[in-house]
Parts: C-alpha cells; structure tokens; sequence
C-alpha cells in the first residue's frame, strides 16, 4: 500500500534527521545512535576508537529528540529482560 509506504518513509526520516546529526562530525552516525539506544535502557554506549561517546550535551540533545519523537517531554529507559 503506497500510502502506508509513505507514512513509513516520513516517519524513517523524521527519526534520522533528528538523531543522526547529533555530533557533528564524520561518522557521527554510530555515536549518535548508541547514545540514543543508551537513552532508552537498550545498550551500553560503547563505540571503537576511532570514534568517540556522545558528550553530555549530545546526550541531553538526544534525550530531547528522542522525547520530541515521542510526543513527549522526557525519555523513559526501556524496560529490558533478558530471559
């Protein structure tokens, strides 16, 4: 259904443009994702040289986004379980 093809494009997009410019340089892409997975409870925010964590105020950025994604004003960690 093209439609609901669309609806998904648009949302995929809202949710890159958000998060992937977080740090502003190359490769920022890994970061900016395991950050915003930190935000939510889902990983540790671990990345191989040579690439850096998201600092403080990126992380508080994300959060933000993540927030404003969501239609909300502040980031729940993700209940996880491992069974």
């Amino acid at each position: 259904d093209l439609e609901q093809v669309r609806k998904l494009h648009a949302q995929v997009m809202r949710i890159t443009t958000s998060l992937y410019t977080v740090g502003g340089y190359g490769g920022a892409i890994i970061p900016a994702v395991k950050g915003a997975l930190n935000c939510l409870g889902v990983c540790q925010e671990v990345v191989a040289a040579p690439l850096r964590p998201c600092t403080t105020a990126e992380l508080d950025l994300l959060k933000q986004r993540i927030a404003e994604l969501n239609g909300a004003t502040t980031v729940q960690a993700a209940e996880t379980s491992v069974d």
